[in-house]
């Protein structure tokens, strides 16, 4: 059977949060879709790897990640590369996803990742451990954008609350050119909060930001 014989019929998924959940191929690999749009898997394999890459040879070093937002388990993949040592938190808000990723993309073949099913804003705002994540990636999305949320000031204070002294932030932004007011502005949020920001990552409908205290 070829790889794409096996999308003829896909299998689909019903969620509450995210709607039709479904397998599909994206640029010659397994991805995951929410709707129409690809979440994970696909072309995110390569921006992730390069993301991770990027910072590992930036010199951090990185014993606990948190993850926020884990869809299909692209980024953890990734991070497993690059941080094999390193124990990953991740938080989704949708099981459904979770069981997706569960069946089609391995993901909990490694007894290093934890997998907690929470609304990921109300956890960063409600979490008591301060400074204990090296690593900490935002990649929250309904759909194809960020979710109100997580475009704050509070959101950003709260994540630099959970962040080690040497610690980075990754954050995924949605991007649309026809209001890229929008991310410039939220862009600038940041640099209020963190003393280094900078875009490593780009497509044409995300931005990926590093942030640093």
């Amino acid at each position: 059977m070829s790889f794409f014989s096996f999308f003829k019929k896909p299998e689909v998924f019903r969620s509450k949060i995210n709607g039709t959940i479904s397998i599909g191929p994206s640029y010659g690999k397994k991805a995951l879709f929410v709707g129409r749009v690809p979440q994970s898997g696909g072309e995110f394999v390569y921006m992730w790897d390069t993301i991770i890459n990027t910072v590992a040879k930036s010199g951090l070093k990185s014993k606990s990640v948190l993850l926020l937002g884990v869809a299909g388990g692209t980024a953890v993949k990734s991070l497993q590369k690059a941080y094999p040592k390193s124990t990953i938190l991740g938080i989704d808000i949708d099981p459904v996803i979770v069981h997706v990723a569960e069946k089609y993309f391995n993901l909990r073949g490694n007894k290093k990742l934890t997998i907690h099913i929470a609304d990921a804003i109300k956890w960063v705002k409600n979490c008591k451990s301060n400074k204990n994540y090296d690593l900490i990636i935002v990649d929250l999305y309904l759909g194809s954008l960020n979710p109100d949320g997580a475009r704050t000031k509070s959101f950003l204070v709260s994540l630099k609350n959970l962040l080690s002294p040497h610690g980075m932030i990754i954050y995924n932004c949605d991007y649309q050119q026809e209001n890229r007011e929008k991310y410039l502005q939220y862009k600038k949020t940041c640099e209020k909060e963190f003393k280094k920001v900078e875009e490593i990552f780009s497509y044409k409908l995300n931005r990926v930001l590093v942030l640093q205290n």
